[in-house]
Order: structure tokens, then sequence, then C-alpha cells
């Protein structure tokens, strides 16, 4: 990804790594966009990032979308909560503030695999599914059945259908981890999401 000139701020992560993040963050917003199909794909390599936005490319050079900076780093921030939430309720101490990478990298290991190719996909960049907070839908559930026992089981159908969705998204990114070779994340996994 080439970039413009800009002013050195504090970083988390190396250059290079930080693009790739926010290069996934911008994807995603994209996506939410409708500008960015399954089928298309941005290329790192020929997207451009300038002081104020980040503008996707094919892998030709066509332009699929310009995705505002403030945007993509809002993205970004939401990808390190979720990855977060995520190792919380696998109940792994997978990363500890002051404890060095390569010692996370090695408890990593030691977790199941959906941990493993859910964390190897949020520091990579990649796509990745995402359930949603549990303690959010308990909430939910409960006082939509407080209002009424209708609306509280139509939550819970609409919940168990996701969940059924989320189930086969997470099968398809455990096939894609395995067939690359069940690859760790960067070491900027462990850096930035543990703060």
């Amino acid at each position: 990804m080439s970039r413009g000139t800009g002013t050195p701020e504090r970083r988390r992560t190396s250059r290079q790594d930080g693009q790739v993040l926010l290069f996934a963050a911008a994807q995603d917003i994209a996506r939410q966009q409708g500008k960015l199909s399954d089928g298309l794909r941005a290329s790192l390599e020929q997207s451009v990032l300038s002081r104020t936005s980040l503008a996707l490319k094919t892998s030709e050079g066509k332009l699929i979308a310009r995705v505002a900076l403030p945007e993509a780093r809002r993205m970004l921030a939401y990808r390190r909560q979720v990855a977060r939430e995520l190792l919380q309720l696998s109940k792994a101490e997978v990363t500890r503030p002051g404890r060095p990478p390569e010692v996370d990298k090695q408890t990593l290991r030691m977790q199941e695999e959906k941990v493993r190719a859910l964390a190897w996909a949020i520091g990579s960049g990649r796509r990745f599914p995402y359930m949603g907070s549990r303690r959010r839908h308990t909430l939910i559930t409960v006082l939509l059945l407080l209002c009424g026992v209708l609306p509280g089981i139509v939550y819970l159908i609409w919940l168990w259908r996701r969940s059924e969705e989320y189930g086969k998204l997470l099968d398809q990114l455990l096939s894609r981890w395995r067939a690359l070779g069940r690859p760790d994340p960067a070491l900027n996994f462990f850096t930035l999401y543990n703060l």
C-alpha cells in the first residue's frame, strides 16, 4: 500500500502491520456500504493511503471505494474490541499486558482451534465471523421476555438462526485456516490486542 507524506505518530505496531490491519478495517466498511461484494477483492499493494482516506483498489488499479481514515480507524478499534471479547469468552489468557508476545504465542497454541483460527483472522486483517456479546444477548432476551413471552420467543428464534449461521461461517474459517497450515497470528496481534 502506498502512503502519502504525513507526520509521525505513536504506534503500537510496525507501519507495515498497521497498514494491513487498517486495510482490513477499510474493507469491512466497504462491505457494509455494499461496495465490496464477496466476489470482489481489494489489493493491498494497489490501494493508496493518504492523510484523509484509504482508496481501496483492485489488483488492476481500479477504484473500488474510498474510505475516510477516521471511519477506518473506528472500525479498527471495533475489531480490537471484538478480539478482546473473543479471547475473554474463550477463557483463554492468551494475552497479558507486560508479557512478551512470544510467550503469548505459545499460550495461544494450547487453545482450541476455533480460538486460534479467530486470533489468526483478526491479527492478519482477514474477515471473521462474530456472534456478538453473550451478555448483551442475554439482557435483550430477559427484557423481551419481561415485555411479553412472544417477543422473547421471536428473539430467541432469531438468535438460534444467527448462531447456526455463525457456526457455518466459523467452520469455513477453520477450513481456510487449516488449508493454510494452521498459521499463528503475527506477533503484532499480541502487541495490539492485549492492551
